[in-house]
């Protein structure tokens, strides 16, 4: 199984891994001056890559969306 953390704070961070690898990738507020992402409360959460990618997929695309509210989670 991999798992996949996200990490809401000054800026999102992912963080995958299985028992073998582990992936990190930090999206940060600003991307060429541009606002690329929101987080309206800091949190994080675990969650089964399958899961994950099932939620990515399943989005509408070229539109600002929030991407998921869990307990006190929220990340735009």
């Amino acid at each position: 199984m991999i798992d996949i953390k996200i990490i809401a704070a000054e800026q999102v961070t992912l963080l995958a891994s299985d028992t073998h690898i582990s992936i990190e990738r930090v999206l940060p507020k600003e991307y060429k001056g541009k606002k690329s992402v929101e987080v309206i409360k800091e949190g994080s959460i675990v969650l089964y890559a399958k899961f994950f990618s099932e939620i990515i997929r399943k989005l509408p695309k070229n539109e600002a969306i929030r991407l998921l509210t869990v307990g006190t989670t929220e990340i735009a």
